[in-house]
């Protein structure tokens, strides 16, 4: 009896069948999104990017590298905030809102237009 050999489970031909379903759900998703491009002149206040975030809330974060500023952008508008030199080259948005950094000791916290810091013990 000749068995085929098995990679995590599937054998050749369900291999193939799933990788391709894959590829056709990507497919799917990539056509269906709509890229847009930001560009300086568009208010991006610096070229270079640190980290992109996208939220739970379908928001843009962008955490730029030359400069202590972070970019919100909801599809419609972009929104410049300042943000400590520290923190950590992404920011991230809680499903309820909340903005939040890492930082060498700990958190920053967005609210109410500043950034409070939260320092983490060693675990």
């Amino acid at each position: 009896m000749k068995h085929e050999p098995t990679y995590s489970g599937l054998r050749a031909g369900q291999r193939t069948y799933w990788g391709v379903l894959l590829l056709c759900l990507l497919s799917l998703r990539l056509d269906a999104a709509k890229w847009t491009y930001i560009r300086m002149a568009d208010d991006l206040p610096v070229g270079s990017v640190a980290g992109i975030q996208l939220s739970p809330r379908d928001l843009v974060w962008i955490r730029h590298q030359d400069a202590n500023l972070v970019s919100e952008m909801d599809g419609y508008e972009l929104f410049n905030y300042p943000i400590p030199s520290d923190a950590a080259n992404k920011v991230h948005q809680s499903r309820s809102g909340q903005l939040w950094a890492a930082k060498p000791d700990g958190l920053y916290v967005f609210y109410r237009s500043r950034w409070t810091p939260y320092q983490v013990d060693q675990i």
